[in-house]
């Protein structure tokens, strides 16, 4: 969740969009969780090296709070738009330092709890970074067991190919 004051409203340029918009160049993460950046490239038909390929044309960058979110967005691509990357953005209190740090996502996983579980048996989402490490999406206070994951999705960098 992004917390947003009046203060920090400030007026887009005509150049940029519709007249009158407003943004915000100030906003506070409101919450210690894993947010994702992800961008989402827009194809089109062309032709590469001699044979029928689909190029990138342009690509558009969101940060997202909730993993549920980034899974749609990776499972149900259109025909022209598609996920290339997605990077964690780690607090702190889950990465087990003083500041905030970035990694590529490798996939996302469900902790699939069962009632006798911790945290009144709710599931919750695990991210799996560039290094092979597994940071859980909110603070559960507990030790996250490979072998009690579910694979919910994989990314590779599209970027790239």
């Amino acid at each position: 969740m992004l917390i947003t004051k009046p203060s920090f409203r400030a007026k887009v340029s005509n150049w940029m969009g519709t007249a009158g918009a407003t943004y915000w160049d100030v906003a506070e993460l409101g919450l210690a969780q894993v947010w994702f950046l992800v961008t989402v490239g827009r194809f089109s038909k062309g032709r590469s090296k001699g044979k029928a390929a689909m190029l990138l044309d342009s690509s558009t960058t969101y940060l997202i709070v909730e993993s549920q979110k980034v899974l749609d967005m990776a499972k149900n691509p259109s025909e022209t738009d598609k996920v290339i990357s997605v990077l964690a953005v780690i607090p702190p209190v889950l990465n087990k330092s003083s500041d905030w740090e970035m990694h590529k996502a490798r996939a996302i996983w469900r902790n699939e709890k069962r009632p006798d579980d911790g945290i009144a048996g709710i599931p919750f989402d695990v991210v799996e970074i560039s290094d092979g490490s597994l940071i859980p999406t909110f603070p559960v206070g507990e030790t996250i067991e490979r072998e009690k994951l579910a694979l919910l999705a994989q990314f590779t960098d599209e970027s790239k190919s």
